[in-house]
């Protein structure tokens, strides 16, 4: 009987390490997953800025000129956030 409660015990430590590796196996390739995911999107928004470079700087020398009392650090937290957003819009 001792010997049956040894096998199952050591069965059941095998089967905790086990699916405690399957779990860590599982979260790395989530992360894995996650980030690739994150650089396609930050790769994306790279190529949309690049395409709108032209159109931003039109329209940070308009804004500036007719808003004096901002600067281009206000044009860039303020204003460009949501103009960006139009111009992917309209596109």
């Amino acid at each position: 009987m001792k010997e049956l409660e040894r096998i199952k015990i050591e069965r059941d430590e095998t089967l905790a390490r086990q699916q405690i590796e399957n779990d860590e196996l599982r979260r790395n390739r989530l992360a894995r997953l996650a980030s690739a995911k994150d650089e396609k999107r930050r790769e994306h928004e790279r190529e949309i800025d690049v395409e709108l470079e032209p159109a931003k700087q039109r329209l940070k020398r308009d804004w500036l000129a007719n808003n004096p009392a901002f600067t281009e650090f206000d044009f860039e937290k303020k204003a460009w956030i949501l103009l960006r957003q139009n111009l992917i819009e309209d596109a």
